[in-house]
Formats: structure tokens, C-alpha cells, sequence
């Protein structure tokens, strides 16, 4: 509120008044800084105050928020064209095709957990594994589809939140009980296990096989008595 007060004043001073008069006067001055910091309300004070001194040098006239905000969705869809290369880099890194497009690292270790507003948009745009495969003609229609999508999760804000449930979700959640699947028979056991074909040598260690051939030997006679009971059980 302090800043946005500060600005209107140097505002004031910067541009003239027009043929009805001052932008602002003392007495409509305390309602405007409260109208301003409604409106931008949320913007982080370090992004305000870049663009306040953008808007000084670029606008013509007395500015409203409208002029401040659009300057910080000018820097949202610069941001969202570095995520869109952050993600491409993620992939690239993380995305194991060999895994059905699982995230690991090059050591074998799960991939970090990407932003929530960032993995929405990888989603929108066809997913991790789609990007890290695709081609570069179907990339570029990737790209449009992550920007757009991050772009409006990152404009609308915390908007979402107040809308009433999309009548479309409760449908769906409605609908699953009756066209839910029976339950499954009883599994066995629940035991250790680790299928080391499965998984590419190229993510193996020494010390990853050593545990795992450890915890195999450790787990073995109870693997063994688990599928015979499941066996017996079933009549297989």
C-alpha cells in the first residue's frame, strides 16, 4: 500500500492534468491507492516495482492498474517460454522411455517433483514422455499448448479456487460407483521383491545390485510359501 501510494504521487507529478482537471487530488487520493492495491493485489512487491518504472517510461497518460498489470503478464509469458525450455531440459534428464516413461535419474534415483502449475501444463501439452519422443514439427504444437496452459493457471491466480464445481467433475464422481470393477481376488502376501531384468542396466550400481540380491536372498523362503498358500488356495 505504501509503494502503490508512493507511485501514485510520483504519477501525479510526471503527468499533467487534462482539460477536466488533475488525474488526482488530495481528496480522491486515499480512495485511488486503495482501488490500485485491490487490483494488485498478489503481485509480489518486487514485481511491482520494475513495472511501475516501466510503465513511467512507456505510457502516455495518467496510468491505471491495468497498464502496471500489463507489464507483469508481459514478464509471465517470458517466464513461461523459460519453463517450456526447463521442462524440455527435464525430460531429457528424467524421462526413461525403457520405464514406460517413468521419471528417473541418470543414477537410478526418482526424478524431483515438478511445480504443480508447471506438471499441469507438461500434462496439457501431452505429458513428459510425449516431449522427450515426439517430433520437432509436433513439438512446436507442444510448446503452444504448455505456454497457453501455464499461462492461464499463472494469470487467473487464486480465481479457481472461489468458481463453483464444474458440473462435469461431479458427474463423473457420481457416475464411478456404478461402473466400478469388482474386487479383485485376494493377492498374496505382500513381499519384498525387485525383477532386476526389468530395468536397464544403464540406472544399475554396484552397490543397488548388492542390496537388491540381499533383500532377494532375505525375502526368498517367504516369496516361496506366500505363492504356495495362494496356490493351494485357489486350486492352481
Amino acid at each position: 500500500m505504501i509503494l502503490i501510494s508512493e507511485w501514485i504521487v510520483k504519477f501525479v507529478m510526471v503527468y499533467p492534468p487534462t482539460a477536466k482537471g488533475p488525474a488526482v487530488t488530495k481528496e480522491t487520493a486515499p480512495a485511488l491507492a486503495e482501488i490500485w492495491a485491490e487490483a494488485l493485489e498478489g503481485v509480489p512487491t518486487d514485481a511491482l516495482e520494475p513495472a511501475f518504472k516501466l510503465t513511467l517510461k512507456t505510457c502516455k497518460w495518467f496510468p491505471t492498474p491495468a497498464d502496471i498489470l500489463s507489464h507483469i503478464e508481459s514478464a509471465l509469458d517470458s517466464r513461461a517460454e523459460d519453463e517450456w525450455q526447463n521442462v524440455l531440459e527435464y525430460a531429457s534428464r528424467h524421462v526413461n522411455q525403457d520405464l514406460a516413461g517413468a521419471a528417473f535419474g541418470n543414477s537410478g534415483a526418482r526424478a524431483p517433483r515438478l511445480p504443480a502449475d508447471v506438471d499441469h501444463a507438461a500434462r496439457a501439452a501431452g505429458g513428459l514422455a510425449y516431449l522427450e519422443s515426439c517430433s520437432r514439427d509436433d513439438l512446436q504444437w507442444a510448446k503452444k499448448r504448455f505456454i497457453e496452459d501455464l499461462t492461464r493457471q499463472r494469470k487467473s491466480g487464486d480465481l479457481a479456487a472461489f468458481l463453483p464445481p464444474s458440473d462435469l467433475e461431479k458427474l463423473l464422481a457420481d457416475a464411478a460407483p456404478r461402473f466400478a470393477l469388482p474386487p479383485a481376488p485376494a493377492a498374496p502376501a505382500a513381499v519384498w521383491t525387485c525383477n532386476r531384468d526389468s530395468v536397464p542396466s544403464n540406472i544399475l550400481d554396484p552397490e543397488f545390485v548388492r542390496v537388491v540380491s540381499k533383500q532377494e536372498e532375505k525375502f526368498a523362503p517367504a516369496n516361496e510359501r506366500a505363492l504356495a498358500d495362494y496356490r493351494k488356495a485357489h486350486g492352481l
